[in-house]
């Protein structure tokens, strides 16, 4: 197992346990479904990382998909999030998700 595929995994179990936690706080279904379809997404790009597939393009092109969506929705709950205080922490749940999947796409990209 190489650093990317391990740093995607982990991208892909802290998407899981955020995007539940923010869920939680927001009860949003197009959050929970968001926070499958990164999850699942993720996984397939530490699926792509490995050795013996050796997809980094497909690795890369996904996480960096998952980190776009999890962006959009944090910086949405951050708009939000001036006149619904309580929202605040979602965002910031959600941009670190965003984070964490970018940083495993720009390790899929210097691993080409």
């Amino acid at each position: 197992m190489n650093s990317t595929a391990i740093l995607l995994l982990i991208a892909s179990l802290s998407s899981l346990v955020l995007g539940m936690l923010a869920w939680r706080r927001t009860s949003s279904r197009p959050l929970f479904a968001s926070t499958l379809f990164g999850t699942f997404g993720l996984l397939a790009a530490a699926a792509d990382a490995l050795p013996h597939h050796h997809h980094m393009q497909m690795a890369f092109t996904i996480a960096l998909l998952v980190a776009m969506l999890f962006a959009g929705r944090g910086g949405a709950f951050l708009w939000r999030s001036r006149k619904e205080p309580d929202l605040g922490a979602p965002a910031f749940m959600l941009s670190g998700v965003a984070m964490l999947a970018a940083f495993g796409a720009i390790n899929a990209f210097l691993n080409l």
